[in-house]
């Protein structure tokens, strides 16, 4: 990886970002906020540790909303009543910043014993 890349992150990750967002906003306004929402929340609760985690993630929540958009559908019908557990349901086998920090512990641990 170049220094560049280091320091910047990588171009074509960028670029696939600014491309999934430029879609969220082609949503009509109802379904783009509950795009903002999960991914928020994603944000928050999910702490997914890579980009490609995240881009996994994120592109199953776009496609759902431009589902639901073109099928003219509230969200919950694609999501269930409960969009949280929908999301966690979304994340259980990513690895987490939790996941990797419980793993870190775990090991210093172990070698300090």
């Amino acid at each position: 990886m170049r220094i560049f890349e280091r320091i910047t992150g990588s171009m074509e990750a960028k670029r696939e970002w600014r491309s999934m967002e430029k879609r969220a906003k082609s949503l009509p306004p109802r379904y783009y906020e509950a795009y903002q929402a999960i991914q928020r929340y994603l944000n928050v609760t999910g702490g997914l540790t890579s980009w490609q985690s995240s881009h996994r993630v994120l592109t199953v929540v776009l496609e759902l909303m431009e589902q639901a958009a073109f099928e003219q559908k509230p969200v919950t019908d694609f999501t269930g009543e409960d969009v949280a557990a929908f999301c966690d349901e979304l994340v259980k086998d990513e690895q987490s910043w939790q996941t990797s920090y419980r793993h870190k512990l775990n090991e210093t641990i172990r070698q300090n014993s």
